[in-house]
């Protein structure tokens, strides 16, 4: 469940303002929404427009308390914010809408924390992450996917990839800091084949040569099958080919 949620699920218990004083949202319930307002709390970090795409209560469609939940989880969900809160207001028979929202930080800049691989800036190309955008959990999900995705394809499946954010002296702005823990690099150091009739093993070995292929890989055919056999103390992996026939490589 998004951070936060929990506390405005109900907005149907929730009180609403008016000029005039105290209301309840049954009071508002099917009438027309006249305005719909969005109010920051601190530095507007998302653009409005963005906000109200979320959004299904909208000006000239009618006030539903059940829209509101709607649009209070939408918000949540986008991980653009940190917390909403509705309010509305009587403007004759109609009713204006008032979205209180506090913004997730905006994007300074990345850094990258227990790489020895590969360098912050190569790292930072791969994360795809843009400064100036929001830190929204989505993107930054994707971020850490593309990094392992990147260690992954040199060697290093055991890669993990966490991070924190960090603030700057900009009102509205943090850093983003992945923090990665590289694991051990393996890689194929012997091929070995069993139950091979038809070919012989150097036949096989020249097959699998004349494959360039990553560590992440699958052999199959109908009548080729072969698994990984690996020591993580010693750091490498060896292929054992059980096969009748040419193998056909898959990359995956």
């Amino acid at each position: 469940m998004p951070r936060g949620f929990g506390k405005f699920a109900a907005i149907s218990s929730l009180a609403i303002v008016s000029l005039t004083g105290q209301l309840h949202a049954q009071d508002f319930e099917g009438k027309s929404i006249s305005e719909v307002v969005i109010r920051y709390n601190g530095a507007k970090t998302v653009d409005e427009d963005v906000l109200r795409n979320r959004m299904t209560s909208k000006t000239g469609t009618k006030y539903r308390a059940e829209n509101l939940d709607s649009d209070i989880k939408a918000l949540f969900e986008s991980g653009l914010v940190d917390d909403v809160r509705f309010f509305a207001e009587p403007v004759g028979g109609n009713v204006k809408l008032i979205a209180e929202v506090t913004t997730r930080p905006g994007l300074g800049g990345v850094g990258f924390v227990g790489n020895g691989i590969f360098s912050d800036q190569k790292l930072a190309k791969e994360s795809k992450m843009k400064a100036g955008g929001s830190l929204s959990d989505e993107q930054i999900l994707e971020a850490r996917r593309n990094i392992e995705k990147y260690y992954q394809g040199y060697g290093y499946p055991d890669v993990t990839v966490t991070h924190r954010t960090q603030a700057t002296n900009q009102t509205g702005i943090s850093d983003l800091i992945f923090v990665i823990d590289e694991g051990q690099k393996n890689e194929v150091r012997k091929i070995r084949f069993e139950g091979n009739n038809t070919f012989t093993d150097p036949e096989l070995n020249r097959a699998a040569s004349r494959k360039q292929f990553p560590i992440s890989f699958c052999i199959s055919s109908a009548s080729f099958v072969a698994f990984l056999n690996y020591s993580r103390a010693g750091s490498s992996r060896e292929l054992i080919g059980i096969a009748s026939a040419p193998p056909i490589f898959l990359r995956v």
